[in-house]
C-alpha cells in the first residue's frame, strides 16, 4: 500500500500532496497496526488469565469473535481521543454545562466499562450477552478499518494458540508495563514462554 501511495503521488502530484501522503502513512501505522496489536495483546493476556475460557474457544472456534468483541469492550485500543473544543455552550443537563472554548476529551473506553450498561464491567466474560463498545467510535466517525482490525485479530489469535498450545506469561500480569500514552492502550511488551512454564519456574 505504501508503494501504491508513493507511485500515485509521483505519477500525478495533484492526487496526493506530500502532507496527505505522510498523514495517510502515519494513519496506516498508528491506526492500522498499533491498535490491532493492542487488541491481540489484551486478548492473549485475558485468555492466559482465564484458561477455562480459552478452553471454551478451543472447543468451539466460532467463539473467537466473542473473544475479540469482549476484549474490545474491556480494553479499547484507543482510550482517549486528543482534545476537542466546544464551539458553543453545551448543556448536558443536571447543571452541567460545557462552555464554549472549553476542552473536551472523548473517552472511547468508558462505554465498555460503564456499570449502568454492563454487569461486572471489569471482568472478562466470553458469555456476556451484551459486548457493546465504542472502541471503533460511532456514527459518521466509525473507524473505516474496524472490519479489517477484527478480521486480523480473528486470524492471529487462533493461529497463535494453535501453534503454541502451552503459551504462558513469563512474568506475573501485574508486572507488565503499560505504554506511557494518554491515547493508546497497550503493554510495552508481553514476555511469554512459548512452550509452557519451565519446570523450575
Amino acid at each position: 500500500m505504501t508503494s501504491d501511495l508513493i507511485a500515485a503521488q509521483l505519477a500525478d502530484g495533484d492526487r496526493l500532496s506530500d502532507d496527505e501522503m505522510i498523514s495517510t502513512l502515519f494513519n496506516m501505522i498508528a491506526a492500522g497496526t498499533e491498535t490491532t496489536a493492542s487488541v491481540i495483546d489484551w486478548a492473549v493476556c485475558e485468555l492466559l488469565d482465564h484458561p477455562d475460557q480459552l478452553e471454551q474457544v478451543r472447543e468451539d472456534p466460532s467463539r473467537w469473535d466473542d473473544v475479540v468483541n469482549e476484549t474490545l469492550r474491556l480494553h479499547a485500543p484507543i482510550m482517549h481521543e486528543p482534545l476537542r473544543y466546544a464551539t458553543a455552550d453545551i448543556d448536558l443537563g443536571e447543571g452541567v454545562v460545557i462552555r464554549r472554548g472549553e476542552a473536551i476529551v472523548v473517552n472511547f473506553g468508558a462505554h465498555g466499562r460503564d456499570p449502568d450498561l454492563h454487569q461486572d464491567p471489569g471482568s472478562f466474560q466470553l458469555d456476556r450477552a451484551d459486548k457493546a463498545h465504542l472502541a471503533f467510535g460511532h456514527g459518521v466517525h466509525y473507524c473505516i478499518g474496524a472490519p479489517l482490525s477484527k478480521l486480523e485479530a480473528n486470524i492471529a489469535l487462533p493461529a497463535l494458540f494453535a501453534r503454541f498450545r502451552d503459551l504462558a506469561l513469563a512474568v506475573p500480569r501485574h508486572e507488565l508495563q503499560h505504554q506511557p500514552s494518554f491515547i493508546g492502550n497497550d503493554y510495552q511488551s508481553i514476555p511469554v514462554y512459548p512452550h509452557g512454564l519451565p519446570t523450575d519456574a
